[in-house]
């Protein structure tokens, strides 16, 4: 179920919110088996296994904004708000606790975005900024994965005709987060790119 409203101003400013729940029967998730190896890193880890949750709800809010500063001036945010638990939890042959009540893994509860797009005769610009909330990163949400942002940076030009160059600049700032998979970010990352359009 998904209820969403909208409101514009001129051609100023549009403002979407969008609200939504909806639940989930048989819904494929790694349960622990009660069994864990050592790995590589002499870390003792649980052995998951695929299985089939009886129930899952999820229900959160988006809103998205976009501010026409001018015609070639945006600015853009949004707020993402998710809430995913699981509400019933039956398994056979299952040793581990229950899990029934516990968060789904890899759903950050809140995400924050804001951007700006400036269009001109020199160069194209966008930036944005990302905030990712602390998420549950095991089945029985012992363990989390912390908070992070990353700051990005976009340049575009067309050069010659036909022809258009960018460079992208990833986590300007070079923050070092863990993401949800439990590795370490690359840090800042810097991509150029070349198109020809025949």
């Amino acid at each position: 179920t998904e209820l969403g409203i909208e409101y514009k101003y001129k051609d100023k400013l549009r403002i979407n919110q969008i609200v939504y729940f909806s639940t989930g029967s048989n819904f494929q998730y790694f349960a622990g088996t009660g069994d864990s190896v050592y790995t590589a890193n002499v870390k003792l880890k649980p052995v998951l296994k695929r299985e089939n949750i009886s129930k899952i709800e999820i229900w959160g809010t988006e809103t998205d904004i976009n501010y026409f500063v001018t015609p070639n001036l945006i600015l853009i945010a949004n707020y993402t708000h998710s809430h995913s638990i699981i509400s019933k939890f039956e398994l056979q042959n299952y040793f581990g606790n229950s899990l029934q009540g516990k968060f789904l893994t890899d759903v950050p509860p809140n995400i924050v975005y804001a951007g700006i797009i400036w269009k001109n005769r020199i160069v194209n610009i966008s930036g944005n900024f990302n905030y990712f909330d602390k998420q549950w990163n095991d089945e029985e949400n012992i363990t989390q994965v912390p908070d992070y942002y990353v700051l990005n940076m976009s340049f575009s030009k067309e050069v010659f005709k036909n022809i258009k160059a960018n460079i992208k600049v990833q986590n300007i700032l070079d923050n070092r987060y863990i993401d949800k998979k439990g590795q370490i970010s690359p840090g800042r990352f810097i991509i150029g790119e070349v198109f020809y359009n025949f």
